[in-house]
């Protein structure tokens, strides 16, 4: 009676353990669960990442590749560049040379233009009279020692060309007279540099050569006189 009360539902519920032994006989097994590992989904990602990162790694060489090419193509017509530039400054060189010696020829000429030749310049003290510098010296000296002081100085004891250069000496003079380069050389008047006389100014009834020692030449403003060569006298230098 106890066993079929028990079927039919009717049991004592004071009896745990008989019951739960019932009851758990009477349940459907549990299937267990075993870990096999990574699911389906976990093992389709990890290869995914797998390939992944090997395409990565082809994918990174090829570019390094490419790079790589790039670098040696740009080096490759750089270097055509240069050669090419160089072939082209060796080939047009005669035409640049050539501006260039044209501008200096133009650079010449303006400076023959605008610098005026050292001949052309007159050291402090003298006068540029004309084409010649001409040095009016107060300082006095005998004839000969004139002669030295112009050639001191790169001149020479005034030697006259004509009555025109004479004129224009004149207002330098001052009033005073000067030795002048001219000389009696075996009773022939004689400049220094060893032209004869052509052009004379000489006072009237000069040159008269008192007693016997007058063979040197004095120049006054307005006529010549000839003199004894150890008086001292002022003296003009011309170069």
């Amino acid at each position: 009676m106890y066993k079929n009360d028990a079927v039919s539902g009717g049991l004592d519920t004071g009896d745990n353990e008989y019951t739960n032994e019932i009851m758990f006989r009477r349940l459907p097994p549990v299937p267990m669960m075993v870990n096999t590992g990574p699911t389906e989904t976990g093992k389709g990602y990890s290869c995914f990442q797998k390939k992944w990162s090997r395409t990565s790694k082809v994918s990174l060489l090829v570019v390094m590749a490419l790079l790589c090419i790039l670098l040696i193509v740009v080096g490759v017509l750089l270097s055509a560049a240069v050669v090419q530039a160089e072939k082209g400054k060796q080939s047009n060189t005669t035409i640049p040379v050539n501006e260039l010696q044209f501008l200096r020829n133009k650079l010449d000429k303006l400076r023959e233009i605008t610098t005026p030749n050292p001949k052309d310049i007159c050291p402090i003290t003298w006068n540029r009279i004309g084409d010649s510098c001409y040095l009016f010296s107060f300082k006095q000296e005998n004839w000969l020692n004139a002669v030295a002081s112009c050639n001191k100085q790169q001149s020479k004891l005034l030697i006259l060309t004509g009555k025109e250069e004479m004129e224009s000496l004149r207002p330098l003079m001052n009033g005073k007279a000067f030795w002048i380069g001219l000389m009696k050389f075996l009773s022939i008047w004689m400049w220094l540099d060893g032209t004869t006389l052509t052009y004379s100014n000489w006072s009237p009834n000069e040159p008269n050569n008192n007693h016997g020692n007058e063979f040197c030449v004095e120049m006054k403003p307005e006529d010549w006189n000839d003199l004894n060569c150890d008086m001292k006298m002022n003296y003009i230098c011309k170069k």
